[in-house]
């Protein structure tokens, strides 16, 4: 297991009937993988989109001083909008993660940036200081999101999914458009899967299999967060958002965490509202 006793937030590391009712749930399912991370910021924002776009300043608290902890300094503001919603996204198989990722949703930016997290990664807890992928296996990822704060780094939401539903998501979704960082050769559950540098259309299975097998160390951090982001440019459309909230409602129980099936019915527009900007979204080390 590698070890990260410092942690440094800059360094790099798809009949009639039955067409529409797959279309009808994928639309429901993109909703999940990003609409539904900007109804919970409004609820968090007590619904008022000029919180939202940055006027209300986040709060900070005083880091932990263990001997394994780096400096508070390590861990604050690891996106560059201050003033950023941050949102946590954990994905796992039963108590293990496969993959954690932090997002960065700033209006002032007109930006979505993607944070791969090491769950080697060490964060005070209960008056110590404790890996990522421990905190999540004894207490979940609500402690996580908790333990961040205790960095000086403020998790504004936090989605946890399973892996076999996240799978099923992407699934109703269809295929993601993903920029590969290397050439890939690898063999997961007997297919072989064989892809150049570059942007590549993945099936679901495939970005599945190549997130937890495809690379290694750094490399595997930063390819997650480059399919997290993939699945957002590829889904996360206007076009998508304006199908309405029924969708919503029917998938958001496949994902745990601190938001409501009332949400994003209330706060649609806004939704659209940020995504007429054409926010840039990217991966950052």
């Amino acid at each position: 297991m590698r070890k990260h006793a410092d942690i440094d937030f800059n360094h790099s590391i798809r009949g009639d009937n039955a067409g529409i009712k797959r279309v009808i749930i994928a639309l429901a399912a993109v909703l999940v993988l990003g609409v539904v991370i900007f109804a919970a910021v409004m609820a968090l924002n007590d619904f008022s989109f000029d919180k939202f776009i940055g006027a209300e300043e986040s709060s900070s608290q005083e880091a932990s001083s263990g001997e394994k902890s780096a400096s508070p300094d390590s861990f604050a503001a690891p996106f560059s909008d201050a003033q950023a919603v941050n949102v946590l996204l954990v994905c796992h198989s039963e108590k293990k993660i496969t993959f954690c990722e932090l997002m960065s949703f700033s209006a002032a930016e007109n930006s979505i940036r993607v944070k791969p997290v090491s769950t080697d990664l060490l964060l005070p807890f209960g008056g110590g200081d404790m890996r990522i992928s421990e905190i999540f296996y004894n207490f979940g990822a609500a402690e996580i999101a908790r333990a961040f704060a205790e960095k000086n780094v403020p998790v504004h939401r936090y989605l946890s999914v399973s892996e076999a539903k996240f799978k099923l998501i992407l699934q109703k979704l269809g295929n993601v458009t993903v920029n590969m960082p290397g050439r890939v050769d690898v063999n997961v559950d007997a297919i072989r899967y064989q892809f150049a540098k570059g942007a590549q259309e993945l099936t679901p299975d495939a970005v599945i299999g190549l997130m937890k097998y495809a690379y290694e160390d750094e490399d595997a951090l930063s390819f997650q967060a480059e399919a997290v982001a993939g699945i957002l440019r590829t889904h996360f459309t206007v076009e998508t958002v304006q199908r309405g909230s029924g969708f919503f409602s029917d998938i958001v129980n496949l994902i745990d965490g601190n938001l409501t099936a009332f949400d994003f019915a209330e706060y649609q527009p806004r939704v659209i509202e940020f995504l007429e900007h054409n926010p840039e979204i990217s991966v950052i080390s």
